[in-house]
């Protein structure tokens, strides 16, 4: 079977690793499976870059259409509360070339794919005979752009006056975005695409969604491979982070330290309530570090894409903590 996964990302992030360990156990299974990426990050020669415009005139209209969308959410740049996080458009500068450089194969697999698939431009052009799966890793498909929605619910009726934006405008970006997915979700006939949910929780909320709620959903969580994720000797991996036998370790693990909805500012002030604890050492990972605030040791590894050396990181932990919001 051939498989052409595409993906924002191939390696940066939760998603685009899951998306990347899933392309990978395919090929491994004999499968012909490839990615096609915005962002390429890593060497495989099996995942390849969307190749850009070489035209002239084709480079123009991307650079206007890209400016038209920057500006339709820059609107909102004084409104916007502080405190929450990505929000994208259905819409991409990319427009119709990733269809055009889709290699040949029987199916698609989407992943996390904002700011790279161009919703209504892909699904009226992708083929009636081709089966898409599209692999969900939050709720942004649903909504009118945001990524999570915390306590608001709008996406499941139709967004509007977006809490996100700071906006009190029923017309707004979202309730555009929300339209615009709408009629694009329209054009698929409810047997060609396939959603996969990683948790129970999406495929719950797919199911309430006006959106996407009249497609097929099965929940497949994140796969590993046991060759690399697997027990091995604690006091080895220890020894190679130097970091003692008798140490009490507690991990956190967050592409985004200070991403307010990972709850790291939590598991600090727990940590504040356990002075007393010896040997306790927090070891984390994440592309940004926040000060501790206590007297414990910590041992900040920063972003590690060796998932060899991130199955040490694991084995070498007593307590594994994900206080997420």
């Amino acid at each position: 079977m051939r498989v052409v996964h595409v993906a924002t990302y191939d390696a940066q992030g939760g998603a685009a690793r899951g998306a990347y360990r899933l392309h990978r156990g395919l090929c491994r299974a004999g499968h012909s499976s490839s990615m096609l990426v915005a962002n390429k990050h890593c060497e495989d020669p099996t995942v390849q870059a969307l190749k850009p415009e070489t035209q002239l005139f084709a480079r123009l209209a991307q650079v206007l259409y890209r400016a038209s969308i920057h500006w339709s959410l820059l609107r909102y740049r004084y409104t916007r509360p502080a405190g929450y996080e990505s929000f994208s458009d259905d819409r991409s500068w990319h427009g119709t070339a990733l269809l055009a450089q889709l290699p040949p194969c029987d199916v698609v697999n989407l992943h996390w794919v904002a700011g790279f698939v161009d919703h209504q431009k892909f699904f009226r052009a992708v083929p009636t005979h081709t089966p898409v799966v599209w692999r969900l890793s939050d709720l942004n498909p649903l909504t009118g752009g945001c990524h999570y929605s915390a306590v608001c619910h709008k996406y499941r009726t139709g967004c509007e006056a977006c809490p996100q934006l700071g906006s009190t405008r029923k017309r707004d970006l979202a309730w555009q975005i929300w339209q615009r997915k709408k009629a694009a979700y329209g054009l698929v006939e409810s047997g060609q695409l396939h959603l996969v949910a990683q948790s129970h929780w999406i495929a719950e909320e797919i199911g309430k969604s006006k959106l996407l709620g009249r497609f097929p959903v099965t929940v497949i969580p994140n796969g590993l491979d046991v060759d690399t994720f697997s027990p091995s000797e604690r006091d080895v991996c220890r020894s190679e982070l130097g970091i003692a036998d008798e140490s009490r370790v507690v991990l956190f693990v967050s592409d985004l330290l200070n991403n307010r909805r990972k709850g790291f500012s939590f598991l600090l002030g727990a940590l504040k309530q356990l002075e007393s604890y010896e040997n306790l050492i927090l070891l984390s990972l994440g592309t940004s570090e926040d000060e501790l605030g206590t007297s414990h040791r910590r041992i900040h590894l920063g972003r590690v894409t060796d998932d060899r050396l991130l199955a040490m990181v694991y084995i070498a932990a007593d307590l594994f903590i994900i206080p997420s919001l």
